[in-house]
């Protein structure tokens, strides 16, 4: 199990600051979140590579991404819930959130790579 810090990241975070997490924990996916840790969107090694080859530098900040609403599932949801949706939807990683913030995240091999038990 991995500290949430690991994977968080903010808007005014830059570029390399999120590939240095993603190298750093191998998750394949960040979680951008505003000031409160609300999940603002999940952000990957694709989403940074499409900014470079858009013309934005290692040292610009995340608040350029587009916006983009990612799936998401309710704290307490069952595991094997949680898989199904990853599967049907073809998705690594799933965040877990509650009203407040980003409380977990369930990857594709049925692990828990941060957060709380259900």
């Amino acid at each position: 199990m991995r500290i949430a810090n690991e994977l968080i990241t903010a808007r005014g975070d830059t570029v390399r600051q999120a590939l240095a997490k993603l190298d750093k924990t191998g998750a394949g996916v960040v979680l951008l979140v505003d000031d409160y840790g609300r999940l603002l969107r999940t952000v990957t090694d694709g989403d940074l590579r499409r900014l470079l080859l858009a013309g934005w530098t290692l040292d610009s900040e995340l608040q350029v991404l587009p916006e983009r609403s990612s799936r998401t599932v309710p704290l307490g949801i069952d595991e094997g819930a949680a898989l199904e949706i990853m599967t049907s939807e073809q998705i690594d990683q799933l965040p877990v959130v509650d009203a407040e913030a980003v409380r977990s995240v369930c990857s594709s091999g049925g692990n828990w790579i941060v957060g709380y038990c259900f």
